[in-house]
């Protein structure tokens, strides 16, 4: 009889050391060792919840052993671990990885979170999603400082780009073009698919690379190049209609001929009737009530995109060859815009040599 309860008292023993609350304790650090206060720290499923100290400290206390704990804090990835009786260290990962992004300045490339001057980036991914010919159209509101207006309603016209408002009163005011390290003093007018990225230099390091031709700002384009591997073919293309959908409202010959009668009267003291109209050389003017927008207007025009690219190469040897066709048809009769390009980026390397 004495067995069996002994047995049963030792099952009981053992039921009550796994049903003990656990205390946990540890220091938080990021990748580089560094403590990082104030990291809050949950228990799942509870409304136990802690904050680490100054020194990256902290303690929770009444855990089960099938808990976990959450740990977050503001630019770090969440983490999640099981609880544990004793020390538990935790290292979180900075979720800025965008500052590890290579950008390029002008004299070559940093990390972005190295650089100290202003610089903005936008890449194929955003640029691609405008339907235009036009770079600076593509670039419309997608930099702080940056900005576009239409130089015109016309087919493939240029947009006046201003970076951080105007630079001089008689000067230059537009930004410098430079692609691939070659300066252009207007818009290169590439396609959208040939660039890989767009670099914005906006303050006055510009000028002090490229002197006073970056007086305006500096747009620093990176065109796609080849990577080594099996030969890669895209193919991007889109058509599309534009629809005219605001006007300026205009008088019939009616209201105009009102109108003529209200200003002299204001303006010269003639009694309404008696001024000189072109009813007067000819009465059949009356009918004439033509209204010349519907006549020059073209809505719902038509536009298309075709872009093919073919890239690859092996090691010491990349390409990549792009083609570009653009049609747009103007709003007015008799205008419109088309365009071909073509552009092959080659790249060999010999040992020291790039070419």
């Amino acid at each position: 009889m004495k067995k069996p309860l002994l047995i049963l008292f030792l099952l009981s023993f053992c039921t009550l050391l796994n049903a003990q609350d656990i205390t946990t304790s540890g220091k938080v650090t990021d990748g580089s060792g560094v403590t990082l206060p104030g990291v809050t720290v949950t228990l799942n499923g509870t409304n136990i919840v802690t904050t680490t100290n100054a020194s990256g400290d902290y303690i929770i206390k009444g855990a089960q052993p099938s808990q976990t704990l959450s740990f977050t804090y503001v630019g770090f990835e969440p983490k999640e671990v099981t609880v544990k009786q004793g020390t538990l260290n935790i290292t979180m990962e900075s979720s800025f990885k965008k500052l590890d992004e290579v950008v390029v300045v002008g004299y070559g490339t940093q990390k972005k979170k190295e650089v100290t001057g202003a610089v903005g980036r936008v890449t194929n991914a955003v640029l691609s999603q405008s339907a235009t010919a036009d770079l600076g159209t593509a670039l419309q509101g997608q930099v702080p400082g940056v900005t576009v207006q239409a130089s015109s309603g016309r087919p493939g016209a240029l947009s006046n780009i201003q970076i951080r408002g105007l630079s001089s009163v008689t000067g230059r005011n537009e930004p410098l073009f430079v692609v691939d390290g070659i300066p252009y003093n207007s818009d290169p007018q590439l396609s959208v698919n040939e660039i890989e990225s767009v670099d914005i230099l906006k303050d006055a390091a510009s000028a002090a690379i490229y002197g006073t031709r970056g007086a305006g700002g500096v747009i620093l384009i990176t065109t796609k190049k080849g990577k080594a591997g099996k030969m890669k073919v895209d193919i991007d293309s889109y058509a599309g209609t534009q629809k005219i959908t605001s006007g300026i409202p205009v008088m019939n010959f009616d209201e105009s001929i009102y109108a003529m009668f209200i200003n002299a009267y204001h303006f010269n003291g003639t009694p309404i009737g008696e001024t000189w109209t072109p009813l007067e050389e000819n009465r059949y003017y009356f009918a004439n009530n033509t209204k010349m927008s519907d006549v020059i207007e073209r809505d719902y025009s038509p536009m298309q995109n075709h872009s093919l690219t073919v890239s690859g190469g092996k090691t010491g040897l990349t390409y990549n060859v792009s083609a570009n066709y653009i049609q747009q048809s103007g709003l007015i009769i008799n205008s419109g815009y088309n365009r071909f390009n073509v552009r092959a980026n080659t790249a060999i390397r010999e040992g020291k040599w790039n070419i």
